[in-house]
C-alpha cells in the first residue's frame, strides 16, 4: 500500500514515524528516543511479520489469544517480541527509549490493526465524516490540549504493554487515514480530496498542533 505522509509542526515537538508500506501491510514506529532504533524496529517488526507469514508453526514464547484472527495473532507477537527487546537491550537499567507502534494489513475487504500508542487510525467513505476506528488520546490532553504532546502508551516502558486490536470491513471507496496528534476535533474529521485539504482542516481555527499525517488510498490497495 502506498503511504503519502505529511508533517506539521509547531512551538511544540512530536516525532514524526519511521514507515513500512508495501503491498497489502502498513507499519509506523514513532520513536520517542534516538531514532536509530526506531528504524531498527521498523526492519525486526518487518523481519518478524514476514517470518510468521512463511511459517506459523515457529515457536511462541507469549502464548496465545482465543479468538484472534491470524493477523492480528501475529501482531500480537511481534509487538509482544520488540517490547521484550526493548526492555533487554535499551531500558535494561534505566529508560533510554520507547516508542509508538502501528501494524495494519489488508486481506480481502478486511482490514486489520494492533497498536500501541498512535497514530489515531480512520477510514475515510464518501458522504461521511472520517470514522476514527482506533483513537489513543494523548496524555497532556486530560490537562490542556495546548500542552506538549505526551504519549498514553509505549512498547518498550513495561512488560505487558497496552496492545489495542481490530478489524473492519472495507469498502472499494474507502481510504485509510492515519493521524499522530494530541486530539482529533471536528474539523480533524471533515472529507477531504487531498492530503493538503486534509492539512488545511488540521489548521483551521489556529489549531496548529504538532502532527503527522499518512493517507492510503483505496485504489492503491492490491
Amino acid at each position: 500500500m502506498h503511504l503519502e505522509e505529511r508533517s506539521l509542526s509547531s512551538q511544540h515537538y512530536r516525532p514524526h514515524p519511521e514507515v513500512f508500506s508495501e503491498q497489502d501491510t502498513i507499519i509506523t514506529v514513532t520513536p520517542w528516543g534516538a531514532r536509530s532504533y526506531a528504524r531498527q524496529n521498523l526492519l525486526d517488526l518487518k523481519a518478524h511479520l514476514q517470518a510468521k507469514t512463511i511459517d506459523p508453526e515457529m515457536t511462541n514464547p507469549y502464548g496465545s489469544l482465543d479468538g484472534l484472527a491470524d493477523p492480528l495473532h501475529q501482531f500480537r507477537l511481534a509487538l509482544l517480541s520488540l517490547n521484550e527487546n526493548i526492555l533487554q537491550n535499551q531500558n535494561s537499567e534505566e529508560w533510554h527509549y520507547a516508542c509508538e507502534v502501528a501494524l495494519i494489513k489488508v486481506e480481502g475487504s478486511c482490514l486489520f490493526w494492533a497498536s500501541v500508542g498512535q497514530p489515531h487510525i480512520l477510514i475515510q467513505r464518501p458522504n461521511m465524516f472520517l470514522q476514527p476506528i482506533n483513537y489513543v488520546y494523548d496524555w497532556s490532553t486530560q490537562f490542556s490540549p495546548q500542552l506538549s504532546p505526551l504519549p498514553t502508551d509505549l512498547l518498550g516502558t513495561m512488560v505487558s504493554p497496552m496492545i489495542r486490536f481490530g478489524s473492519f470491513v472495507l469498502q472499494k471507496e474507502d481510504e485509510i487515514v492515519l493521524i499522530s496528534r494530541s486530539h482529533l476535533s471536528a474539523n480533524s474529521l471533515k472529507t477531504f480530496a487531498s492530503i493538503s485539504d486534509l492539512t488545511q482542516n488540521l489548521t483551521e481555527k489556529s489549531e496548529l498542533l504538532p502532527s503527522w499525517l499518512g493517507i492510503s488510498r483505496r485504489k492503491n490497495i492490491t
